[in-house]
């Protein structure tokens, strides 16, 4: 099965939530997770996009692997946060990269603030990769109170037709990172929607 991780990079990631960088609790939280594999399976893939870093088209940071993990978490841990939010870019280069896959199953999984600002409409690649079978969680780092009335994250739990993890701290998204395999169904791949997790007891 192929994992494959969509990091928002933009500038808004340098806000801080409970004294901490919101990049940098994202970090802290990939890097553990990489180098754990926590809830995978020693076949499971991981890949990885992120926008944006200079410019506002995403890039890939890097290409689906099962080997090494050590040249992965070293360009994870030097990401910065910086630039528009072109939230569109990423999720598509995302899909685009999955659909070469040879992997029959494949989830991928979101993480932002709650902003876009700039480039495709990301609404629309969301309703696209569900459409195609592949599973699309949402993981929002910011404050509880904050997410209730986010335009962004309601039109996207429209397009994908579930509910956005609300986590605030590392160790909250570490949580929900852990388990994304088990959220897709053995038939086929696709990720279950009715049972979103949530790091902690909170529902929009």
């Amino acid at each position: 099965m192929l994992i494959f991780l969509i990091l928002d990079c933009s500038r808004s990631m340098n806000d801080k939530l409970y004294g901490e960088h919101k990049i940098d609790t994202a970090k802290k939280a990939l890097t553990r997770f990489l180098k754990s594999r926590e809830g995978l399976d020693a076949k499971d893939q991981i890949g990885m996009a992120v926008y944006p870093w200079s410019n506002i088209t995403a890039y890939l940071l890097y290409p689906p692997f099962s080997a090494s993990i050590k040249p992965f978490t070293s360009r994870v841990e030097d990401l910065k946060a910086k630039g528009a939010s072109p939230m569109g870019e990423g999720l598509k280069l995302a899909f685009d990269t999955a659909k070469k896959s040879a992997n029959a199953e494949c989830n991928m999984v979101l993480i932002y603030d709650g902003e876009y600002n700039q480039g495709i409409d990301p609404n629309q690649v969301a309703a696209n990769i569900i459409a195609s079978g592949i599973g699309l969680e949402k993981i929002y780092i910011g404050d509880v109170n904050k997410s209730v009335n986010n335009k962004v994250i309601r039109a996207l739990d429209e397009a994908t037709h579930s509910k956005t993890s609300i986590v605030q701290t590392a160790e909250e998204l570490y949580k929900a990172l852990t388990v994304q395999r088990k959220k897709l169904t053995p038939a086929d791949g696709i990720a279950d929607s009715k049972q979103p997790f949530y790091a902690k007891p909170y529902y929009r």
